[in-house]
């Protein structure tokens, strides 16, 4: 039993782009536990940064959502990005059971490091560790054409069937824009629903789930991020080649007051178009969202939202444990994403709808493909110059971001990519550069940028 359990933690994400998987028979040559696994590794060297210690917190107003904001320039060095470890095993021909532990580091390396002489923050507790991604169990055939998914599994923000992460097909690069943005997790504890029709060229998603990424789920909600969530989308694929997908989710909450101390509803809701023109040798899409969150932002005392019940009563600070409805309005990040890739060099027709092919010196393996993406990011499309200026709190005012990635994939053999690429992120401030001087936190450069180029080596072990 002991070993058999070790053995379901172990194989990578199954699910759209990701390959075959190896086997292992357990006594049954006829459904045998499936086994595989996968791996992002880098060397990145950074460019260019903020000349004034390189910090891009929140309270210097530069949104925190990749992990090379807080690098110094002319860092260097490697990294494990991502390992998924899976396994997965038909129950019956109609029950199949998934479990896959994950360690990512999306995130900032430096956080929760010390701060060292030259006031770059050093490496924290780097130790790759790892967590339950996803641990689901799917029913087949539910009713006709839907499969039934109960536990921790896939989101359909991005990532499920349809989504704009397997169509972009670069995740070992980066994370789409709603993802980068942290609007949404692509893993979640509930329960959905997937639907395929027309031979997949029809279908939908659908999950009502806690709303909390792979966390447990706090007993008092606070904010919408810990909320439960109903996510949805549905897709098409015109002539099996041109698919458009609309996606929605909503979460409200009902726990602030106002200054009375009466309750009051907030909510948080995404929605998104996404359009790609698929074929065997190139594809090109793009994707659009706004996400609106009702009375999150305080323009009066620069509280970013307002406070639980419990904070209200106890904890708050002095003249901030209330906040009057007149004084919120809504925040709504928005951006669109645009990405193309094309296959430069392929073998025979068939290999190359499977990304292998045959160099023309006919060396085993080596498709090389061009792959690049653009984004523009505003976290708050109601935020104005005029209503920052006159912010009380300009530290919770987040930067404009523009990102673009470019690189070369080049595949050397069977699951084995060498991907050499370009990284970068721009920041403009929202409010006029003279003001900077005059706000703790703003220091640093009014226009930044981050600029990293990386080797990224993308491993699938499996068949």
């Amino acid at each position: 039993m002991t070993l058999t359990l070790a053995g379901i933690a172990f194989m990578p994400i199954i699910s759209n782009a990701q390959g075959s998987l190896g086997t292992i028979n357990i006594g049954n040559p006829d459904n045998p536990l499936k086994i595989g696994g996968l791996l992002y590794m880098d060397y990145a060297y950074k460019m260019a940064g903020d000349t004034i210690a390189n910090k891009r917190t929140t309270t210097g107003g530069k949104a925190p959502t990749t992990e090379y904001y807080n690098l110094p320039t002319n860092y260097s060095g490697f990294n494990i990005r991502r390992a998924y470890l899976n396994v997965d095993y038909d129950v019956t021909p109609r029950i199949h059971a998934e479990v896959v532990l994950a360690h990512e580091s999306n995130e900032d390396p430096t956080a929760g490091g010390a701060t060292s002489a030259n006031g770059y923050e050093v490496l924290g507790d780097n130790n790759n560790a790892m967590y339950l991604k996803y641990a689901n169990v799917r029913y087949k055939g539910l009713f006709t054409g839907t499969d039934l998914i109960l536990g921790q599994q896939r989101t359909p923000t991005f990532a499920t069937t349809g989504g704009s992460e397997p169509t972009w097909q670069y995740r070992s690069d980066e994370r789409t824009i709603t993802d980068m943005a942290k609007l949404a997790s692509s893993t979640d504890l509930g329960i959905g629903l997937e639907g395929k029709y027309m031979n997949g060229d029809l279908g939908y998603n659908l999950l009502f789930g806690n709303n909390n990424s792979a966390k447990m789920n706090e007993t008092l909600p606070t904010s919408a991020a810990t909320s439960p969530r109903t996510y949805a989308d549905v897709y098409y694929k015109f002539f099996h080649k041109l698919e458009v997908q609309l996606y929605a989710d909503y979460s409200a909450y009902n726990f602030n007051y106002d200054s009375t101390k009466e309750k009051f509803q907030t909510s948080s809701s995404l929605v998104k178009l996404f359009v790609a023109y698929i074929d065997p040798k190139w594809c090109l899409g793009a994707e659009i969202f706004q996400q609106t969150n009702t009375h999150a932002v305080n323009y009066v005392n620069g509280e970013s939202g307002v406070l639980s019940p419990s904070a209200v009563v106890t904890t708050a600070a002095a003249g901030k444990n209330t906040a009057f409805l007149g004084n919120l309005t809504s925040s709504t990040p928005q951006g669109i994403s645009i990405f193309g890739r094309i296959i430069l060099i392929q073998g025979d027709t068939s290999d190359a709808a499977k990304r292998i092919g045959r160099m023309q010196d006919k060396q085993k393996g080596g498709v090389l493909s061009l792959f690049a993406r653009y984004d523009i990011y505003n976290p708050d499309g109601n935020m104005t110059n005029a209503l920052a200026s006159n912010k009380t709190d300009r530290s919770k005012v987040q930067s404009n971001q523009s990102f673009i990635t470019a690189g070369l994939d080049w595949q050397i053999g069977k699951n084995i990519h060498i991907m050499p690429n370009f990284w970068y992120t721009g920041f403009t401030q929202k409010y006029d550069g003279s003001e900077v001087s005059n706000v703790a936190g703003f220091q640093a450069q009014k226009n930044s940028t981050d600029v990293v180029a990386r080797l990224t080596v993308y491993y699938q072990f499996g068949n």
